[in-house]
């Protein structure tokens, strides 16, 4: 009897013992995930940080531009903003080429001679349309003329602004990133002038 009694007190107690070991082992199941999420945020905190303070190091449009430059910038506005200026004050002409000719320009000595347009044929006509929210009618006349308004739409305050403050307001224009977009334009220029040379043949 004394050996059953101390059987039956003896199990409840190993039953309490086994539920701490579980809970336990809960805790520190727990325990090594949150370690593991902690050491992960840390890592993630530690290359925010060497983020920053690479970027720090490195060389930022912050720094003053030449007076040289400035004035060179602020020229290119200057002449940007006279041609957008005269072609918005020049009545765009029907025939979608030879606006310039309001100017005093002789007409185009390619198409005289030849009867086909230019590759340029129809950009100062297309910069009227453009100027006056007639996009339809400017690609039309060309589309690369188009492209050139549009880019001296955006380029003029950029410009100013830049010879305003001494330095490039965003990121100063990388020589590579320029060249792709003088190709991309002068590609679609090239295509929108056989597209020309086609209708008029």
């Amino acid at each position: 009897m004394l050996a059953g009694n101390r059987l039956i007190e003896q199990a409840p107690a190993s039953r309490r013992e086994w539920k701490k070991q579980r809970l336990f082992r809960k805790l520190a199941i727990h325990a090594d995930s949150s370690c593991r999420t902690a050491a992960a945020r840390l890592w993630f905190a530690s290359l925010f940080i060497r983020w920053v303070l690479v970027s720090q190091a490195l060389p930022t449009p912050s720094r003053k531009l030449p007076v040289a430059h400035r004035l060179a910038l602020a020229a290119l506005a200057t002449v940007g903003l006279t041609l957008l200026v005269t072609a918005r004050f020049l009545e765009p002409d029907p025939r979608g080429y030879g606006t310039h000719e309001q100017l005093g320009l002789t007409p185009c000595y390619f198409q005289v001679t030849t009867g086909y347009p230019c590759p340029t044929c129809g950009a100062t006509t297309a910069w009227g349309h453009a100027l006056r929210g007639n996009l339809a009618q400017a690609a039309a006349a060309n589309l690369g003329g188009v492209l050139s308004c549009a880019a001296t739409i955006v380029g003029v305050p950029w410009l100013l602004l830049t010879a305003i403050l001494a330095r490039w307001p965003i990121a100063p224009p990388h020589f590579r990133s320029l060249l792709v977009l003088a190709t991309v334009w002068l590609l679609i220029a090239l295509l929108d002038w056989l597209r020309h040379l086609v209708l008029n043949s």
